[in-house]
């Protein structure tokens, strides 16, 4: 009897705590307002205006005409935070070549122009970096997850998407595709 009566009360604890667990996903998510995983993937160019570093808006469509890599991130992402050294190894190589973004996610209390501005001035990046401030670049690339990095061709066309953290081998090897070379 007493074994029955401890096996119950586990399971009892076991799905106290999965609803807790699920509850407390669905509350944060929606606390921090990352969209939820598109039903459809669009593979073609999506333009929107983003914001400089000098609060200027631009669009994205003044980056075609060159290969593109659009990378989305925040200072509160780990992962982000892991590849930003080899994204400047990057830009420092390509830079001429490719057109190089770093689009943050900038909701206003979590992350702002000013905590992600400090980020990239102590570390020295020096790639070009703007501000997703109403999320309709997010929207428009269908990013749910921290970083993601989209590569396009010059004429926009999406050729590579990937959510999560790329090596600096994985991103030169799709950069050096958009370019046509092969590595050396």
């Amino acid at each position: 009897m007493q074994k029955k009566l401890r096996l119950i009360l586990l399971v009892f604890v076991l799905v106290l705590v999965l609803g807790g667990a699920y509850a407390g996903y669905h509350a944060l998510r929606d606390k921090i307002g990352v969209p939820t995983a598109p039903a459809q993937i669009s593979e073609t160019f999506a333009d929107c205006t983003v914001y400089d570093e000098q609060g200027e808006p631009f669009a994205l469509s003044s980056l075609l005409g060159k290969p593109v890599l659009l990378n989305f991130w925040a200072t509160w992402c780990p992962y982000c935070v892991e590849e930003f050294p080899d994204l400047q190894r990057l830009y420092e190589t390509y830079g001429e070549k490719v057109n190089f973004l770093m689009a943050n996610y900038t909701d206003g209390a979590r992350e702002t122009v000013e905590t992600a501005g400090a980020f990239i001035a102590e570390n020295g990046y020096t790639f070009p970096v703007c501000f997703d401030k109403d999320s309709s670049a997010l929207e428009a690339y269908l990013v749910y997850s921290f970083p993601t990095t989209v590569f396009l061709a010059p004429d926009g066309t999406v050729v590579y998407r990937q959510s999560g953290a790329m090596t600096y081998a994985a991103a030169e090897a799709q950069i050096l595709a958009l370019l046509g070379e092969s590595a050396s």
